[in-house]
């Protein structure tokens, strides 16, 4: 009888714990659901709030923070001022990340339990959840301290949201980002280049971030040469953006080669006088490799342009679309020059760019494109996995400001 009812009483405190524990997870759960319904919340009153300031005070832009700012409860974090002061305040101090590149235009973002995104985008007027695929530590911009990749696109901690370049393989990034009218130009893995002539940084017409690089007819830059664009037999990505102001001429958008030997450039991106697009490389053999030519640029539009080698296949891309691929065996000449964007390798050939280019970007090492592509919505993320690998790094090579500018 004793042991009767010490199992009795062994199964009753295992029933209670039971109900305990599920009680608890319940009141989690629901607290953690709770939590979330109120930071959505938290992020429809905020953006009702700035949308509200637009509509009553068109003249006058909001703070612009290209890298994300964090909002808590109101204070004056992101240089609101008093805007905020009538809203009702988040008991648990969530943080909320507002973005805003052109102080029109805005993001606002909330972290939800389960590391989803809760996003307010004043372009599309609504609210969207964006689910991470993985975590990377590292650095992804200033005061960042992971990057968080998502499809279609990756957010930082509190950077800007962009396509994803996750590549040890990328060997030159520009955004051409700068304040209007400077001659200040920064390639992502530190090459030197020169500007010759008046090639400046424009915001008037960019294709992503703060500025472009307009060319005026007569100028270049012009980057030291690396054994980077060497590429041998190796896969290979070239691709960027051009807005030409101007049709007349042929016109050069990359090219690499001898100064003194005028009708041998080793490497050629331009569109002909017909303004259709024509891509090559010159192989050891001193002979032309993977020429292709083909499609239609037109006059004041933002075009996409990829030259691509994917194992004894050359690619050439207009706007996400395969204009031709052609078969081309053999390697890439091995070349000691610099490499220039906006005019022919020869000096005396001219044939100088007229307009904008954005986004320039070699990887040496992967051909991305074989067949249409989506075209990226935003500037290419780059994440400099030559510091520390997947680790990134905190020293002066490898800090924040390598990461994503």
């Amino acid at each position: 009888m004793r042991n009767i009812v010490w199992t009795d009483i062994a199964i009753a405190f295992f029933i209670i714990a039971i109900v305990i524990i599920t009680i608890n997870f319940a009141l989690d759960s629901a607290h953690e659901n709770l939590s979330d319904s109120q930071k959505k919340a938290y992020v429809n009153q905020l953006s009702r709030i700035l949308n509200d300031y637009r509509k009553e005070n068109p003249s006058t832009r909001l703070p612009i923070h290209t890298e994300g700012c964090v909002i808590r409860n109101g204070m004056n974090y992101c240089g609101f001022g008093d805007l905020f002061n009538e809203m009702p305040h988040d008991p648990n101090e969530h943080d909320y990340f507002y973005r805003s590149s052109d102080g029109i235009d805005f993001t606002l973002r909330a972290v939800l339990s389960t590391s989803h995104y809760y996003i307010y985008d004043s372009t599309i007027s609504d609210s969207v959840v964006i689910k991470p695929q993985y975590i990377i530590d590292g650095v992804c911009g200033k005061d960042n301290t992971k990057a968080l990749f998502a499809s279609p696109s990756n957010l930082c901690v509190s950077g800007t949201p962009s396509k994803v370049t996750a590549s040890d393989k990328v060997v030159l990034l520009m955004h051409m980002d700068g304040d209007d009218g400077k001659r200040v130009f920064r390639d992502q893995t530190k090459k030197l280049f020169m500007v010759n002539g008046d090639v400046v940084t424009s915001t008037r017409d960019k294709m992503f971030g703060s500025a472009s690089a307009l060319f005026d007819g007569g100028s270049y830059l012009s980057i030291a040469s690396s054994d980077d664009f060497n590429f041998e037999s190796s896969d290979f990505t070239i691709d960027f953006w051009i807005y030409l102001t101007d049709l007349k001429g042929e016109q050069v958008f990359i090219s690499r080669g001898d100064n003194d030997f005028k009708d041998t450039p080793h490497l050629m991106i331009r569109k002909n006088e017909s303004n259709m697009l024509d891509a090559f490389v010159r192989s050891e053999s001193e002979s032309i490799l993977g020429r292709i030519q083909g499609g239609e640029v037109s006059e004041k539009k933002w075009h996409h342009v990829a030259y691509v080698r994917k194992g004894n296949i050359f690619y050439l891309f207009l706007d996400g679309k395969k204009i031709s691929s052609v078969n081309g065996e053999g390697n890439y000449l091995t070349s000691t020059h610099p490499l220039r964007i906006g005019a022919h390798n020869h000096d005396s050939q001219s044939k100088f760019l007229k307009g904008y280019i954005d986004e320039v970007r070699i990887v040496k090492g992967v051909g991305e494109w074989s067949n249409d592509f989506i075209l990226a919505n935003e500037q290419y993320y780059w994440y400099n996995w030559k510091c520390e690998k997947e680790k990134g790094g905190i020293s002066a090579q490898c800090g924040a400001e390598n990461y994503l500018k």
